[in-house]
Protein backbone atom coordinates (compact mmCIF):
# COMPACT_ATOMS: atom_id res chain seq x y z
CA UNK A 1 0.00 0.00 0.00
CA UNK A 2 2.79 2.72 0.15
CA UNK A 3 4.31 1.61 -2.74
CA UNK A 4 0.76 3.73 -4.28
CA UNK A 5 1.27 7.29 -2.12
CA UNK A 6 -0.96 8.97 -0.30
CA UNK A 7 -4.35 7.32 -0.16
CA UNK A 8 -7.31 8.32 1.40
CA UNK A 9 -8.08 7.42 5.12
CA UNK A 10 -10.94 5.30 3.77
CA UNK A 11 -8.31 3.25 1.21
CA UNK A 12 -8.19 0.24 3.84
CA UNK A 13 -11.92 -0.30 4.80
CA UNK A 14 -13.39 0.38 1.22
CA UNK A 15 -10.36 -2.38 0.02
CA UNK A 16 -11.34 -4.60 2.78
CA UNK A 17 -15.07 -4.26 2.79
CA UNK A 18 -14.60 -5.00 -0.91
CA UNK A 19 -12.93 -8.28 -0.61
CA UNK A 20 -15.28 -9.40 2.11
CA UNK A 21 -18.47 -9.29 -0.69
CA UNK A 22 -16.28 -10.59 -2.72
CA UNK A 23 -15.43 -14.34 -0.56
CA UNK A 24 -19.15 -13.78 0.56
CA UNK A 25 -20.22 -14.16 -3.22
CA UNK A 26 -17.46 -16.85 -4.27
CA UNK A 27 -18.76 -18.66 -1.49
CA UNK A 28 -22.57 -18.86 -1.79
CA UNK A 29 -21.51 -19.85 -5.70
CA UNK A 30 -19.47 -22.73 -4.97
CA UNK A 31 -20.58 -26.14 -5.12
CA UNK A 32 -19.12 -28.39 -2.35
CA UNK A 33 -20.10 -31.79 -3.57
CA UNK A 34 -17.73 -33.57 -4.48
CA UNK A 35 -18.11 -36.74 -6.60
CA UNK A 36 -19.05 -39.36 -3.78
CA UNK A 37 -21.35 -36.64 -2.17
CA UNK A 38 -24.78 -38.18 -1.16
CA UNK A 39 -27.79 -36.28 -0.15
CA UNK A 40 -28.57 -36.06 3.82
CA UNK A 41 -30.58 -34.50 6.98
CA UNK A 42 -28.30 -31.18 6.45
CA UNK A 43 -27.55 -31.10 2.88
CA UNK A 44 -26.80 -27.59 2.01
CA UNK A 45 -26.16 -26.33 5.17
CA UNK A 46 -22.14 -26.26 5.36
CA UNK A 47 -21.95 -23.92 2.16
CA UNK A 48 -24.40 -21.80 4.10
CA UNK A 49 -22.40 -22.51 6.71
CA UNK A 50 -19.09 -20.94 5.47
CA UNK A 51 -20.78 -17.58 3.42
CA UNK A 52 -22.02 -16.74 7.38
CA UNK A 53 -19.06 -17.52 8.28
CA UNK A 54 -17.10 -14.58 7.00
CA UNK A 55 -16.90 -11.93 9.56
CA UNK A 56 -16.35 -8.23 8.68
CA UNK A 57 -13.17 -6.82 8.07
CA UNK A 58 -11.18 -5.59 10.87
CA UNK A 59 -8.42 -2.90 10.71
CA UNK A 60 -5.22 -2.87 12.99
CA UNK A 61 -2.47 -0.28 11.27
CA UNK A 62 -2.02 -1.11 7.44
CA UNK A 63 -3.55 -4.58 8.05
CA UNK A 64 -7.38 -5.65 7.09
CA UNK A 65 -8.06 -8.64 8.72
CA UNK A 66 -11.03 -10.77 7.59
CA UNK A 67 -11.85 -14.10 9.11
CA UNK A 68 -14.15 -17.34 8.63
CA UNK A 69 -15.56 -18.23 11.73
CA UNK A 70 -16.74 -21.19 10.22
CA UNK A 71 -13.79 -23.97 11.41
CA UNK A 72 -14.86 -26.50 8.78
CA UNK A 73 -14.04 -24.21 5.88
CA UNK A 74 -9.89 -24.78 6.84
CA UNK A 75 -10.68 -28.31 6.45
CA UNK A 76 -11.46 -27.98 3.15
CA UNK A 77 -8.71 -25.47 2.14
CA UNK A 78 -5.79 -27.90 3.46
CA UNK A 79 -7.88 -31.34 3.73
CA UNK A 80 -6.38 -33.52 6.86
CA UNK A 81 -6.66 -36.86 8.45
CA UNK A 82 -9.67 -38.34 10.47
CA UNK A 83 -8.47 -41.00 12.98
CA UNK A 84 -10.14 -43.09 15.18
CA UNK A 85 -10.40 -41.66 19.21
CA UNK A 86 -12.64 -43.97 20.77
CA UNK A 87 -14.93 -46.38 18.26
CA UNK A 88 -13.02 -49.55 16.73
CA UNK A 89 -13.75 -48.27 13.48
CA UNK A 90 -14.82 -45.05 11.52
CA UNK A 91 -18.31 -45.61 9.66
CA UNK A 92 -18.30 -43.97 6.40
CA UNK A 93 -21.88 -43.72 5.10
CA UNK A 94 -22.53 -45.49 1.43
CA UNK A 95 -26.31 -45.13 1.52
CA UNK A 96 -27.88 -42.14 1.58
CA UNK A 97 -30.24 -43.12 4.46
CA UNK A 98 -27.13 -43.07 6.53
CA UNK A 99 -25.63 -39.86 6.10
CA UNK A 100 -25.57 -37.51 8.41
CA UNK A 101 -26.16 -40.72 11.26
CA UNK A 102 -24.10 -43.08 13.50
CA UNK A 103 -24.73 -46.51 13.27
CA UNK A 104 -26.80 -46.03 16.28
CA UNK A 105 -29.04 -43.56 15.06
CA UNK A 106 -29.28 -45.17 12.03
CA UNK A 107 -30.32 -48.28 13.73
CA UNK A 108 -32.67 -46.65 15.81
CA UNK A 109 -33.97 -44.51 13.13
CA UNK A 110 -34.87 -47.34 10.59
CA UNK A 111 -35.05 -51.11 13.30
CA UNK A 112 -32.88 -52.25 10.55
CA UNK A 113 -30.11 -54.81 12.19
CA UNK A 114 -26.73 -54.04 11.26
CA UNK A 115 -23.61 -56.91 11.12
CA UNK A 116 -20.32 -56.73 10.17
CA UNK A 117 -19.29 -58.46 7.04
CA UNK A 118 -15.48 -57.94 5.56
CA UNK A 119 -14.86 -53.78 5.68
CA UNK A 120 -18.98 -53.12 6.13
CA UNK A 121 -21.43 -52.36 7.99
CA UNK A 122 -23.97 -53.80 6.20
CA UNK A 123 -27.75 -54.81 6.86
CA UNK A 124 -30.28 -57.53 4.91
CA UNK A 125 -32.55 -56.98 2.01
CA UNK A 126 -34.60 -59.81 1.69
CA UNK A 127 -32.02 -62.25 0.87
CA UNK A 128 -29.67 -59.65 -0.24
CA UNK A 129 -26.66 -58.22 1.34
CA UNK A 130 -26.52 -54.47 1.36
CA UNK A 131 -23.67 -52.11 3.39
CA UNK A 132 -24.76 -49.47 4.68
CA UNK A 133 -21.22 -48.17 6.06
CA UNK A 134 -17.97 -48.54 4.87
CA UNK A 135 -15.65 -49.76 7.75
CA UNK A 136 -11.97 -47.97 8.17
CA UNK A 137 -9.24 -46.92 10.77
CA UNK A 138 -8.35 -43.93 8.97
CA UNK A 139 -9.54 -41.46 6.05
CA UNK A 140 -7.45 -39.29 4.21
CA UNK A 141 -9.58 -35.73 3.16
CA UNK A 142 -7.27 -34.02 0.17
CA UNK A 143 -8.31 -30.05 -0.28
CA UNK A 144 -11.11 -29.24 -2.01
CA UNK A 145 -10.18 -27.82 -5.06
CA UNK A 146 -10.50 -23.86 -5.23
CA UNK A 147 -11.94 -24.10 -1.76
CA UNK A 148 -10.42 -20.25 -1.73
CA UNK A 149 -9.44 -17.68 -4.66
CA UNK A 150 -6.43 -17.09 -4.72
CA UNK A 151 -4.18 -14.40 -3.44
CA UNK A 152 -3.93 -12.66 -7.20
CA UNK A 153 -7.64 -12.70 -7.37
CA UNK A 154 -7.99 -11.25 -3.63
CA UNK A 155 -5.40 -8.53 -4.74
CA UNK A 156 -7.16 -7.58 -7.60
CA UNK A 157 -10.08 -6.98 -6.19
CA UNK A 158 -8.86 -4.72 -3.29
CA UNK A 159 -6.51 -3.15 -5.37
CA UNK A 160 -9.67 -2.18 -7.66
CA UNK A 161 -11.84 -1.37 -5.28
CA UNK A 162 -9.24 1.32 -3.91
CA UNK A 163 -8.11 2.13 -7.23
CA UNK A 164 -12.18 3.27 -7.52
CA UNK A 165 -12.11 5.04 -4.87
CA UNK A 166 -9.02 7.29 -5.82
CA UNK A 167 -10.36 7.95 -8.84
CA UNK A 168 -13.76 9.59 -7.47
CA UNK A 169 -11.56 11.41 -4.70
CA UNK A 170 -9.86 12.68 -8.12
CA UNK A 171 -13.11 13.28 -9.97
CA UNK A 172 -14.61 15.38 -7.00
CA UNK A 173 -11.48 17.19 -6.17
CA UNK A 174 -11.00 19.04 -9.81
Amino acid sequence: MQKMGALPQDALPVGGEAVYEYLKDYHSQMDWKGPRWMPGPASGEFAQNVVNGWQKPTISGSTVVIRNTFGLLDWKIKGGTISIRRAQWLTIPVIPAARGLSAAEYRAATGDVLFIAGRALCHRIGKKIEAVYALTKVVTQFPTKNAMPTNDQLKGVFVGAVLELVRRETVRAA
